[in-house]
């Protein structure tokens, strides 16, 4: 697709999404993609749906460069060289790859969910375009770290609470801290579409994971006129761009990598989007989240990890 061509189109941008569960061989052989080229899936995924950029974000207590921890290069490294006729795979930068299938284009972000350290309380905080932040740290530390690594050379970093009010999954919670924070922050994940029921909080489980809580993030946003992103949380491929923010593509500057970061970091701190929410349907809840209990508390995804380990696999 030509620069001209692009520049005439909006781009719909996904912010958060995973991929599978996790790229341990047990995820991948679970969720049915074993054997597959992943970043073929993924970017299939997005096209088809017309969204153009999207977030692969690492979440894990260690990320070591390369590994299926790694998300993002662990993509590359193991499936760029492998697409398909039609498909072809490109750096733009460190953080950022770009695959193109025939006169489409999906930029891919490198991401992570940091995992910050609140007086003791896990919460997660969202940056696009890296993950190697460092984790368990002060939560304050963590969005001043971001903060100062902005810069031309090196590009600039985006970030902000995830699902800020669920606090069944790592979310802030406290609107008094939440709000002396929200000057270094780039945005508040106002709508996370796996946040999908809508029941009381008084019903047990689901109501954790109620609507309410993507309404509660939006009015605390727009309360403190600040932006609130819609994102996927994808944690199956086919889900990627179910929810996204959409704007025109000319805004974003293409001349190097660190300029395209800074003008992202700049659409989005400036509001210069529109929110688009779609939700997780019951069933691929269910599907993904049941998956997720059974297999973590049987311990299936560590000795998953552990024999790619030993067979070399793991990176």
């Amino acid at each position: 697709m030509t620069e001209q061509t692009q520049t005439q189109r909006k781009v719909k941008v996904d912010l958060h999404m995973h991929g599978p569960i996790g790229f341990q061989e047990f995820w991948l052989k679970d969720q049915g993609y074993g054997g597959k080229n992943l970043l073929r899936l993924i970017a299939d995924s997005c096209l088809d749906k017309g969204v153009g950029i999207t977030a692969i974000t690492s979440d894990e207590d260690e990320i070591p460069r390369g590994s299926i921890h790694d998300r993002f290069n662990y993509l590359i490294n193991k499936f760029a060289l492998t697409l398909p006729k039609g498909y072809e795979f490109s750096r733009f930068g460190k953080n950022i790859g770009i695959v193109a299938r025939n006169d489409e284009q999906l930029f891919i972000l490198n991401a992570q969910n940091v995992r910050t350290n609140d007086e003791g309380k896990q919460v997660g905080y969202n940056v696009i375009g890296t993950n190697k932040i460092p984790n368990h740290r002060d939560l304050v530390e963590t969005i001043k770290l971001v903060n100062d690594k902005n810069s031309d050379e090196e590009g600039y970093l985006i970030g902000g609470p995830e699902h800020a009010f669920c606090d069944a999954h790592h979310g802030i919670g406290d609107k008094e801290k939440l709000a002396k924070l929200l000057p270094l922050m780039s945005f508040v994940e106002g709508h996370d579409a796996q946040i999908i029921w809508n029941v009381s909080e008084k019903i047990p489980v689901f109501g954790k994971y109620r609507r309410g809580i993507n309404d509660l993030a939006q009015e605390f946003a727009q309360n403190y006129k600040k932006p609130w992103i819609a994102v996927s949380n994808a944690h199956r491929i086919k889900d990627a761009g179910i929810a996204y923010v959409e704007f025109d593509f000319d805004k974003l500057d293409m001349t190097n990598p660190a300029k395209f970061s800074k003008s992202l970091k700049t659409v989005v701190e400036s509001n210069e989007f529109t929110n688009h929410c779609g939700y997780q349907s019951k069933a691929g809840w269910l599907d993904w989240v049941s998956s997720y209990a059974w297999g973590t508390k049987l311990g299936l995804d560590k000795k998953s990890e552990r024999e790619m380990m030993q067979n070399k696999t793991w990176n």
